[in-house]
């Protein structure tokens, strides 16, 4: 169902465009910077409604399809990290006590998905500079992953890694999706923002008909436009 109206939303506005692109100048821009990303959880088998926050990056090329000097429709390909930290506990049978021996650590995940935002940009002058906001659907795929364990057992520090297995019977489902909305300020070639993204997708591969997972991250970008094509 969600993923419905996001479709039937982004659409809509790949519909209007070719109507409503103004004369103005399509214009193109790159952007990256800084990720807090984390996990939200839900149902019977969720341990914690969601994780911890972790860091990570994003890098993006984009262009800009005017509609007027203050509206247009914005796209393009994002690269981005997400994921979560938590603590855990495992746990081993021990043949030679005959006993299950548990031990606990932290773990953090991090994936690595290619996005594709298609959002509804505005744009209002103030003063020298131009007061920015965008809003849309996204629609990305999972592209690689790991998750990383450090913790403590007989008084001696271990780390390991295991590599994520997607897909509907591995780690988690490769296809995600949900909404993003930014805001920022433009000084004529910088482009400064924050962004939010909460996943709509359920990407939970256990019991997913009443155990929920869902991406959420805060987004803080650096940009330049590197002009325009007239």
């Amino acid at each position: 169902m969600r993923l419905n109206i996001l479709l039937i939303f982004s659409s809509f506005f790949l519909s209007l465009s070719p109507h409503f692109i103004s004369a103005q100048s399509v214009s193109f821009n790159v952007k990256g910077g800084l990720n807090l990303s984390n996990m939200a959880f839900e149902g019977p088998d969720a341990v914690n409604n969601s994780g911890n926050i972790t860091t990570g990056f994003h890098v993006g090329a984009f262009v800009e399809l005017p509609f007027s000097n203050k509206f247009g429709l914005e796209t393009g390909l994002l690269l981005q990290s997400k994921g979560f930290k938590s603590e855990f506990t495992s746990s081993f049978f021990d043949p030679e006590e005959m006993d299950s021996i548990s031990y606990s650590g932290d773990q953090t995940t991090s994936l690595l998905y290619l996005d594709v935002p298609i959002l509804f940009k505005s744009r209002f002058a103030m003063g020298g500079m131009n007061l920015i906001a965008s809003a849309g659907p996204y629609f990305g795929f999972g592209l690689s992953g790991t998750r990383f364990f450090e913790y403590t057992f007989e008084g001696q520090q271990y780390e390991e890694e295991s590599v994520i297995d997607w897909g509907d019977n591995g780690d988690f489902k490769s296809v995600d999706y949900g909404v993003m909305v930014s805001i920022g300020v433009e000084f004529s070639e910088l482009i400064l923002s924050a962004s939010y993204v909460q996943g709509l997708a359920n990407i939970e591969t256990i019991n997913p008909e009443q155990n929920t997972t869902t991406h959420q991250n805060i987004m803080i970008s650096i940009g330049f436009r590197l002009g325009n094509e007239e």
